[in-house]
């Protein structure tokens, strides 16, 4: 799977020097998200990382089932 994301062009034009052994201790998706995003965030000397596809308010629900740890209260 991280082969995949990795190799999609918006991922690609990021510039990150990820390849997709460094995701074999990872089992899920939100953590292969999670960890090129925070590649990201590094490689842009940003605090965090988020994604604001407007069409995603209508999929918060599922958002939040796929990264529990995000959830704010």
């Amino acid at each position: 799977m991280a082969a995949r994301i990795l190799d999609l062009e918006r991922v690609r034009s990021w510039g990150l020097s990820l390849d997709p052994s460094a995701f074999l201790q990872f089992r899920s998706y939100s953590e292969i998200v999670s960890r090129i995003y925070e590649e990201w965030t590094t490689k842009e000397n940003k605090q965090r990382w988020g994604d604001k596809t407007p069409q995603y308010v209508t999929e918060i629900p599922t958002l939040l089932k796929v990264f529990p740890k995000y959830k704010r209260n």
